[in-house]
């Protein structure tokens, strides 16, 4: 139905923002626990959920239970007085005494632990621009069918012979 042919009252209801239940006593220990450092699954299975993993992929998307969960990783935070720049401090200390223990596999470990930090293993977005008149193109290519592909192809094929000179010959 076109949004004018709608009551007045339908139209302030469609303004409003959907309903949200609040979270439950359990889903609220869960976003507690996760914030605390468990990991979703046991999190889910000590807040009393059978089977812990069902509902985690929607959990991770709540914001109300993000939030939840960024508030107590802050409180955790601050009593033990930690941040990013101490827990690379450590990590480079870590390595500096694997090295002197001529422990290569500690080395790694602690190296690849700092890479993660500073975001290297984050997946890569490869950005390719198209100009303009490539766009206009490749949007023209798409909308064309395979019969006047094929016709296209075959019009601006040029097929150039080199000399021998040119070969090599």
């Amino acid at each position: 139905m076109p949004r004018s042919a709608l009551t007045p009252e339908a139209r302030e209801a469609s303004r409003k923002p959907e309903f949200v239940a609040p979270l439950t006593p359990r889903q609220r220990k869960v976003a507690e626990l996760v914030g605390r450092g468990e990991s979703w699954n046991q999190a889910a299975l000590q807040a009393g959920y059978a089977n812990g993993a069902s509902n985690v992929t929607a959990w991770r998307e709540d914001p109300r239970i993000q939030s939840i969960v960024s508030t107590e990783r802050a409180k955790n935070e601050s009593v033990v007085n930690m941040d990013r720049k101490k827990v690379m401090e450590g990590f480079l200390e870590a390595i500096d005494i694997a090295r002197l223990q001529a422990d290569p596999a500690t080395m790694i470990k602690a190296w690849s632990e700092v890479a993660r930090m500073c975001g290297y293993y984050a997946p890569e977005t490869k950005k390719i621009d198209i100009s303009i008149s490539a766009k206009r193109m490749v949007d023209k290519f798409e909308t064309m069918s395979d019969e006047e592909l094929l016709k296209y192809a075959d019009q601006n094929v040029i097929d150039v012979t080199p000399s021998e000179k040119e070969a090599g010959g």
